[in-house]
């Protein structure tokens, strides 16, 4: 029996390509408003809420309910996108709109910049999905009054809370 050779391209070879060509085709000011703007209102979201004295494990279940339907939406809606950016022939539209010299360049670069966008808003997408599922189950196990006792155990899950907020948003 014949032996191929073996495929060495990594699992997360198609992962890595993604963020990859999404940071390449994103200005300095869409990364600044992906990246510090969430991180502005998480901030301020889970400052406001802890120092309310309310009930932030409560909060936090219920907007995780809350975001795994979100996220399902927009990931069906996001991988329903790409097909159909996919699927068309967008180097031939841009061709017949530039006759420019450089119009076979602009639609390839164009469909990758696409393409791009959307395979890592639903990469991000499935992945809050999952952490909000798996989140979903382990806050069910947590009581907060053993966490509003102990500083150690309230400081980790708000911090934890700022981290969860801004990938969130």
């Amino acid at each position: 029996m014949a032996e191929g050779a073996p495929n060495k391209r990594s699992v997360n070879h198609d992962v890595y390509n993604i963020v990859k060509k999404f940071f390449v085709s994103s200005s300095k000011d869409e990364l600044k408003h992906d990246l510090l703007l969430p991180i502005v209102i998480a901030v301020f979201i889970v400052n406001i809420l802890s120092i309310s004295g309310l009930d932030i494990l409560n909060i936090f279940r219920e907007f995780n309910v809350l975001i795994i339907t979100v996220m399902s939406i927009l990931a069906g809606f996001n991988t329903a996108s790409i097909a159909i950016i996919s699927a068309s022939n967008l180097v031939n539209f841009v061709n017949s709109i530039d006759k420019g010299t450089k119009s076979d360049e602009v639609g390839r670069d164009l469909l990758n910049s696409l393409t791009s966008y959307f395979s890592y808003a639903i990469m991000l997408q499935l992945f809050i999905l999952i952490g909000s599922i798996l989140a979903s189950v382990i806050l069910k196990l947590i009581d907060y009054s053993v966490i509003e006792t102990n500083f150690l155990y309230l400081f980790l899950m708000i911090l934890f809370f700022y981290i969860w907020f801004a990938v969130i948003f």
